[in-house]
This record gives structure tokens, C-alpha cells and sequence, in this order.
């Protein structure tokens, strides 16, 4: 058989629907501008899977070219703080077909939440501030800019030790914004947006109660 012919005869292959197939789509845990995340198992591990959302104001090819770059730049991001000594949710899987990087579910609450909740002790605010700034500092020392440091994007594992009374840990998360740069200006846009989510979480949090 001609291989021209062969090539025009064979049938494009079906994309394989994971997310569905793990029950993801029943399992939404939250939902932004670009992106949908869900929790399912996958591989036995409790896992979240973030999938990016198509743009259909942009031409089908240039949203698949985009989408397939800031897909990889987030999960290179991801693994190049982790080797900066920075901690990470565990990269398991990125699938380009769906968009979607599948990652470890870190048990515990965001930064976000624990401010709000007024669930922190004084030593424990000492604690987790000094994790995040060094995190800061090991990605902004790499030359790694997160793009979206907020008070949301920073889990405090919870800990681990008996009765739960091992030390908290920080995690950063979403990577999707990150970029490469050693520019003063780009690092300190970084500290901006930490620092006015945090006061902002602060002023939501103590206003009903006044």
C-alpha cells in the first residue's frame, strides 16, 4: 500500500477523556478565570487536577500553542522551585491533550483561610511568616517569579507528628503566572501583591466583628 495513501486512510486518534474517567467532573473544588480544579484518585493518591480552560477568543491555534506553553512553563516552574528548596505540591502528571497537570493534594487550609479562621497561635504566625519569606527568597535568589503570590496560593500543610503537634509547613502553589527574571522591579511586585492580599484577607476578616 502507497504510504501516502495509508496516511490519508488512517483515523485521528480519540482523545481520551481522564479526567471524566476519574470522576473529576463530579468532584469540582473550585473554578477561575482560567481554569477549572478537581479532586480525584489517581494512581491511588489523593490527587488535584487543575485543567486550563480554552479561550475561544483566540484562534484554535494559537490558544492550543499558548495553552500547551504556560501548561509546560507551570509545571517547569513548579519543578525548578522545588529544586530551589522551595516545597511544592508533588508534580505527577501533565497531559497536554486536556490541559491538565495533575498534582499532590497537600492536607490543610490556605493562608488565606487561617487568617480568616483566627486559627493561628502567635508562635505559629511567627512560624509560618518566616517560612514564607525564605520561600520568597529561595524562588526571587533562583531568579524564579511566582506572578501570583497570594495569601490563597500559600498552603500550610498540616502537621504531622502525634496529635498533630509536628510543625506546619508552607507549600506554594499555582505556578501559572511564573516567570523568569532577575529584575528588582519584577521581585517586588511579587512582595506588592503578598502584602495587600494579606492586609486585604485582614480587613475582611476583622470587619464583621467591629
Amino acid at each position: 500500500m502507497d504510504k501516502h495513501n495509508a496516511s490519508a486512510d488512517a483515523k485521528p486518534q480519540k482523545q481520551v477523556d481522564i479526567i471524566g474517567a476519574l470522576g473529576g467532573y463530579d468532584n469540582l473544588l473550585s473554578q477561575g478565570a482560567e481554569g477549572r480544579v478537581f479532586g480525584v484518585k489517581f494512581c491511588g493518591r489523593d490527587t488535584v487536577v487543575k485543567q486550563r480552560f480554552k479561550k475561544t477568543y483566540r484562534h484554535p491555534t494559537l490558544d492550543t500553542k499558548l495553552t500547551k506553553s504556560r501548561l509546560g512553563m507551570e509545571a517547569r516552574s513548579m519543578m525548578r522551585a522545588r529544586k530551589l528548596g522551595v516545597v511544592t505540591p508533588t508534580l505527577y502528571y501533565v497531559d497536554q491533550q486536556q490541559s491538565a497537570i495533575y498534582m499532590e493534594k497537600v492536607p490543610g487550609k490556605s493562608l488565606k483561610e487561617m487568617i480568616r479562621d483566627d486559627s493561628m497561635s502567635e508562635a505559629d504566625m511567627e512560624n509560618i511568616g518566616a517560612q514564607v519569606g525564605r520561600a520568597v527568597a529561595k524562588m526571587h535568589d533562583g531568579g524564579l517569579i511566582h506572578g501570583d503570590l497570594t495569601t490563597g496560593n500559600i498552603l500550610v500543610r498540616d502537621a504531622n507528628g502525634q496529635g498533630g503537634e509536628g510543625e506546619r509547613t508552607v507549600v506554594i502553589i499555582d505556578f501559572g503566572l511564573a516567570s523568569n527574571s532577575i529584575i528588582a522591579e519584577d521581585k517586588g511586585v511579587d512582595l506588592y501583591v503578598l502584602e495587600r492580599t494579606k492586609a486585604w484577607t485582614c480587613t475582611c476578616w476583622s470587619g464583621p466583628s467591629r
